[in-house]
């Protein structure tokens, strides 16, 4: 949680100017500093922060989902009696395949957590909504708070798996460093 508090305090800045450059064609051809001042100069500070609260929000969740995720499916494997899933992988070291599907299951878990409020972070961030007038959600507009979806998954999918192999390896290499 403490991770999940920090992160937003220190990057929402850095991820508003990334967001505003993309997405607003007033400040596609603007250095960041260019942007920074115009942001601080029209909308303050606070601009800044803009769209941090979904975030702030969603990143317990998240994180367990992705742990909880990656936990249950390499155990899974582990104990599937699979040959596949549960034996070494050559030239990997003795990793298993269950890490890489541990990975990938964490990362789907992160990205059905996480593609909502990333969404409603950069509408409030680009000065959008994320809501039906009614506050009730047609399954369209459901459907729509996946924008994205498989772009975030592929990004979590490459950062998890890295993670999660470089964890097995350090716990199989240095078992004393880890525990």
């Amino acid at each position: 949680m403490a991770f999940g508090l920090v992160s937003p305090l220190a990057s929402q800045p850095f991820d508003t100017l990334k967001t505003k450059m993309q997405a607003e064609g007033r400040y596609a051809k603007e250095g960041p500093v260019s942007v920074g001042r115009a942001i601080l100069r029209t909308e303050g500070l606070a601009g800044m922060y803009r769209g941090m609260m979904p975030i702030l929000l969603s990143t317990g969740v998240q994180k367990s989902a992705l742990f909880a995720g990656y936990a249950g499916a390499k155990r899974w494997c582990d104990q599937s009696k699979i040959a596949l899933l549960a034996a070494p992988l050559p030239g990997l070291n003795g990793m298993n395949l269950s890490v890489v599907v541990g990975s990938v299951t964490a990362s789907t878990a992160r990205t059905l957590v996480e593609t909502p409020f990333e969404l409603a972070k950069v509408r409030k961030q680009t000065g959008g909504t994320f809501r039906s007038a009614a506050g009730v959600f047609s399954l369209k507009q459901i459907s729509e708070l996946y924008t994205g979806a498989f772009a975030t998954w592929g990004r979590a999918t490459m950062m998890l798996t890295t993670f999660f192999v470089l964890c097995d390896q350090a716990q199989r290499t240095a078992p004393e460093l880890m525990s």
